[in-house]
């Protein structure tokens, strides 16, 4: 697995044990979670998913919003956590300190040296190339097939002699792929998707907090990888939806049985 897709995994999980913790867990298992929890996120601060990172970190930011009503406090004690946890992480990784150090050389390349041959730099450089190729192709995008062709042709127009541009094979952004590649209508209906994968109507809190953790994880990595276009994480998107699904399912069948019985005794 990728270290994007694994930070992915490891997000998630952390967002709920965290839930799982708040939420108020049988003692028996509190300390599991608690462990399990403090082992889950050193993981994921020891690797190199800065995607994960960040992920997980907006994940703080929305669990804070759905556990406490007071939304001044829930902001307030939500950044302090996240300040800990990234002070914590940069006093005791030295691999998360030197993924922060990189990104700032890869900015540094990029702006006075046009260097794009770098993790961030790649992503920029994509974008550039991709930016032509909208404007051709709004509506319908180029197609699944003649993408990459196209933009390595571009590559090799704009960045003449870039290495990694020139072997692009994705955008490592999951709207942005199906924009070129499938136009306007198509990002559209990947939003729409998402829309009603958000919308699905839950009354269990473990089960609507299961859905912002999914949504909150998976809108941001997606702007960092094709993430349903790979096998671990669309199958992780796929089951949790149909999880949501089901869930939703049981609890309208319950409610019309309710309203069954309710009727029969009038």
């Amino acid at each position: 697995m990728h270290h994007i897709q694994y930070s992915t995994f490891l997000a998630f999980t952390a967002l709920l044990l965290l839930d799982m913790m708040i939420s108020g867990a049988r003692r028996g298992y509190r300390l599991f979670y608690v462990l399990f929890f403090v082992t889950v996120v050193g993981t994921l601060f020891l690797i190199n998913g800065r995607t994960g990172q960040v992920a997980f970190l907006i994940g703080l930011f929305a669990l804070g919003l759905m556990h406490i009503q007071n939304k001044a406090k829930a902001l307030l004690l939500s950044s302090l956590l996240v300040l800990l946890v990234l002070g914590t992480a940069y006093g005791l990784s030295d691999n998360f300190r030197e993924r922060i150090s990189v990104a700032q050389s890869d900015i540094h390349n990029m702006i006075d040296k046009g260097n794009y041959g770098t993790s961030l730099g790649y992503r920029v450089g994509v974008t550039m190339l991709a930016v032509p190729l909208i404007e051709k192709n709004p509506l319908l995008g180029t197609g699944v097939i003649d993408t990459i062709p196209l933009v390595r042709k571009e590559a090799a127009v704009a960045f003449p002699g870039d290495y990694w541009l020139g072997i692009a094979n994705h955008f490592q952004n999951q709207y942005l792929q199906v924009l070129v590649e499938i136009g306007l209508i198509g990002l559209g209906l990947l939003l729409i998707m998402l829309y009603y994968v958000a919308r699905i109507p839950l009354q269990s809190d473990m089960y609507r907090n299961l859905k912002v953790i999914l949504m909150s994880v998976f809108l941001f990595t997606m702007l960092s990888d094709i993430q349903l276009h790979i096998q671990f994480t669309g199958g992780l998107f796929a089951l949790i939806t149909g999880m949501l699904l089901a869930q939703s399912r049981i609890e309208q069948e319950e409610d019309r049985n309710v309203a069954k019985k309710e009727n029969a005794d009038v």
